[in-house]
């Protein structure tokens, strides 16, 4: 349904948020930056073992097969990196940087057809694909549905339009797709095993193998009634 990984803005949220709960735990910005590659639970044994929280005797003396050259050398390649960009007039020129997007954000009260919606207020297609990189083509052309929550960005002014769209839609419009929002530790096997429905169902419309671990807050897809009954030869399961 959606990779906010493709998104900048949502991907930028989701990193500073990781970032904010390392830190809180590792307490200093240089260890909780060489934690943001090599996790917190390797910073806090070299913390333990080393009995310090200076980074630069960490990166010096810390040593296990998981902590080599790449992960010692992320925080000083941060600090590279920032000093060239606060030289930047020194290394190759002033940066010309865009203007920030302006746009708002619309979260539909129900499962919606974003296209269908779009169509209702005259906003293309090719404007929400470049706006939302991390909806899917299946979304974005109405194959399925937009769960209920999702925030879509779109140009100032267009969310109450959608909002009023959204509930102005014909009530006798396809049954709603249903999703599954998962935890920590989830999977497809365990999804469909609280959810009553085949594994193998789950994997094909998600496109997902059934052991995957999957990112609290992704956003899984339940089967449709009708899927079910061909599935299961004639019994339908009642998903929760």
């Amino acid at each position: 349904m959606a990779d906010e990984r493709l998104d900048p803005i949502y991907s930028t949220y989701a990193a500073a948020t990781h970032l904010k709960n390392e830190f809180a735990l590792l307490g200093n910005w240089p260890l909780t930056l060489n934690a943001y590659n090599t996790g917190a639970g390797r910073i806090q044994k070299a913390m333990r073992e080393l009995q310090t929280d200076d980074i630069e005797k960490v990166i010096r003396e810390f040593k296990e097969p998981g902590y080599q050259f790449y992960s010692k050398n992320y925080y000083p390649e941060f600090l590279a990196a920032l000093h060239v960009y606060e030289n930047q007039m020194r290394y190759f020129g002033r940066l010309n940087l865009l203007s920030p997007l302006q746009y708002e954000v619309y979260s539909p009260n129900r499962s919606v057809n974003l296209p269908d919606l779009a169509t209702l207020v005259d906003l293309d297609e090719e404007t929400l694909k470049n706006m939302n990189p991390a909806l899917s083509s299946d979304v974005l052309i109405g194959n399925k549905n937009l769960p209920a929550g999702y925030l879509v960005k779109v140009p100032p002014r267009m969310g109450t339009l959608l909002a009023n769209a959204e509930t102005m839609q014909r009530e006798d419009a396809p049954a709603p797709t249903q999703w599954y929002v998962a935890q920590e530790g989830d999977t497809i096997e365990s999804i469909a095993k609280t959810s009553n429905v085949p594994v193998a169902l789950l994997e094909k419309i998600n496109g997902l193998l059934a052991n995957e671990s999957l990112e609290a807050g992704t956003f899984i897809e339940l089967p449709q009634r009708e899927d079910l009954a061909q599935n299961t030869q004639g019994q339908v399961t009642a998903i929760p």
